[in-house]
């Protein structure tokens, strides 16, 4: 910008001169928030890997508990026992040798 003091005018060498002042000061402002966007794109990328692995943390865990259960030892050393007659109860547990067993009754309790 000029500025005369003799004549008192003043003049700035982008209006007049064909300049597209607006699009160069649009191109600045975009160069200037190109920081921005690149940040705002980083940050949507990092969420997105952010919910993936809670999605894989998830799934671990529901892979951890699923072992631990097969771990207990109710799950593999567990017995059961039957009766033909529903006049006998029967039970076994977990040290319960594993087989057939006959019972005969030799004599019956009498009052």
């Amino acid at each position: 910008m000029a500025v005369t003091s003799t004549t008192g005018t003043i003049s700035s060498p982008g209006l007049s001169s064909g300049l597209d002042v607006d699009g160069i000061i649009q191109k600045l402002v975009a160069l200037e928030r190109q920081p921005i966007t690149n940040l705002q794109t980083d940050a949507k990328k990092l969420s997105s890997k952010l919910s993936s692995w809670g999605q894989v943390k998830s799934a671990m865990s529901t892979l951890r508990d699923a072992a631990l259960a097969l771990n207990k030892s109710d799950t593999w050393g567990a017995k059961t026992a039957t009766s033909g007659d529903n006049s006998i109860t029967v039970s076994a547990d977990a040290t319960a040798a594993a087989g057939s067993y006959s019972v005969e009754v030799l004599n019956t309790a009498s009052s």
